[in-house]
């Protein structure tokens, strides 16, 4: 690779919590002719973006892509995790099943990102619909927690 070009990544909101921010700028001062672009999206804008070839490189999670159509390289592996205020019965609890929760309000983000798709499809998976307040910030969503006013579902590594 001589340097020269561009590259145009589209990503999930997940560059700073799976510490990717750092192989990025090592890439970028490896290579400073070259011009990457980096937007983040949601996973049906990358789907969409990369059937087009508006962006070369998407990171997005695996149920997503369709193997066949894309070729797929892990680069993380994350989990689904119950948030719960520091007094919640099961915040000293390593393992809980998510039917536990099934009474509690819960705090998404909003309904058009992978993250509630995928919150709303375990807790459905569980047998129960969850009460639900939506928020466009994760700050919110980690505020309400910790004021012991909602519990949440989020991915960790």
């Amino acid at each position: 690779m001589n340097g020269r070009g561009s590259i145009k990544l589209a990503t999930l909101p997940v560059l700073a919590p799976y510490h990717l921010l750092a192989p990025l700028q090592k890439f970028k001062n490896q290579y400073p002719n070259l011009n990457l672009s980096i937007q983040e999206l949601e996973e049906e804008a990358i789907i969409t973006g990369l059937k087009h070839r508006v962006y070369d490189l998407g990171i997005i999670r695996k149920e997503y892509i369709d193997e066949k159509e894309f070729d797929f390289y892990k680069i993380a592996e994350d989990e689904l995790v119950a948030l719960l205020p520091i007094h919640h019965p099961f915040s000293n609890t390593t393992e809980i099943s998510l039917t536990d929760l099934k009474d509690a309000s819960f705090i998404f983000m909003n309904k058009h990102t992978g993250i509630y798709t995928l919150c709303l499809k375990s807790c459905q998976d569980a047998g129960f619909y969850p009460k639900i307040l939506q928020t466009a910030r994760i700050e919110t969503i980690l505020s309400s927690v910790i004021n012991g006013d909602m519990i949440s579902l989020l991915m960790s590594q």
